[in-house]
């Protein structure tokens, strides 16, 4: 049975000679360190993390499963649908703890870097959805979108160090941005999940960080 939310940390690297700069964080969001951050890439985990934060009175297991097992999905018979759906809710009840427990994930985004600009000494990033609001989703139809509240807050990162500016500008269109975000709440007339960024680093296709950006 092939279950597509996965558990496993992920560790970020994070070079010495990278440059970092940081912003006010609001005091009641939680932060936790990097590696227990897991990454953000379908609309099953983000069902599982709007739930977590919505904590609903009863969890929609059917349709979950159908979000999370390509096996349950494609199953036409009700008999071995009805058992599929039995075995998947322990690992769903898995999940949804870890999401409320753990609300902490990260976004890897492609997407223009700005030319470096001299007097600022930052490269201009634009944090923006695949939908039409700037919101982000991973199925179109029917799926949930995730909002990213505080996305102008991080619209450039600064660089110091004018050979490392030289180095990241060689390279600008192959980077991609890493967003460290907290899941805060669910708005459940738009089946939105609303998170709160308070990290971004500029990566290689290696994934090595070349720049980052952290509130404090």
């Amino acid at each position: 049975m092939k279950i597509l939310v996965g558990t496993a940390l992920i560790s970020a690297l994070i070079l010495a000679g990278c440059t970092k700069t940081e912003t006010p964080m609001p005091p009641d969001i939680p932060k936790a360190p990097l590696s227990a951050h897991r990454e953000m890439n379908n609309d099953g985990k983000l069902m599982i993390a709007y739930i977590a934060a919505k904590r609903p009175s009863t969890i929609p297991y059917a349709e979950l499963a159908q979000k999370i097992s390509p096996e349950y999905a494609q199953e036409q018979n009700e008999f071995k649908k009805r058992d599929l759906l039995e075995g998947l809710q322990p690992e769903i009840n898995h999940q949804i703890s870890l999401a409320t427990s753990s609300p902490f994930y990260y976004l890897i985004l492609s997407t223009p870097i700005g030319p470096y600009d001299f007097s600022a000494h930052t490269f201009p990033i634009r944090i923006t959805g695949n939908d039409l609001s700037g919101a982000f989703f991973f199925d179109f139809v029917g799926g949930h979108r995730l909002v990213l509240t505080n996305s102008s807050n991080f619209n450039s990162i600064e660089v110091l160090n004018e050979q490392e500016a030289r180095s990241i500008a060689d390279q600008r269109s192959t980077l991609k941005l890493k967003i460290y975000f907290t899941a805060t709440n669910s708005n459940t007339k738009q089946n939105h999940l609303n998170a709160h960024i308070y990290g971004v680093q500029l990566i290689n296709e290696h994934g090595s960080v070349l720049a980052e950006q952290f509130s404090k």
